[in-house]
């Protein structure tokens, strides 16, 4: 009886772990862009912004995309204009300080 609870937990883990994974939206292609050595510092970047779900995304003008986040402006303001923002990556995620 022991080993048929045990499954059982082992079975129900599965479950709830497949359950809440986060689906991603594959029609945009996030791009890597620089590597960590050249991530270091201040960077802007000039494109359109989109919010295609929970991320806040912008797309230059080559087409390449870039996940953007920021604790001090609110991105929402600028969903669907052309703007350059400023600031500092953390990971592959450029942080905004400013949009010009």
């Amino acid at each position: 009886m022991n080993n048929f609870k045990v499954f059982l937990l082992v079975i129900f883990s599965i479950v709830v772990t497949g359950c809440t994974q986060k689906d991603v939206d594959s029609s945009f292609k996030i791009t890597d862009g620089a590597s960590l050595e050249e991530k270091s510092g201040e960077f802007s970047l000039t494109g359109k912004i989109s919010k295609p779900g929970d991320q806040y995304l912008i797309t230059q003008a080559s087409g390449e995309v870039q996940e953007l986040e920021s604790y001090t402006v609110k991105l929402e303001n600028y969903v669907g204009k052309t703007a350059t923002v400023v600031g500092e990556f953390s990971g592959n995620t450029l942080f905004i300080t400013e949009i010009k």
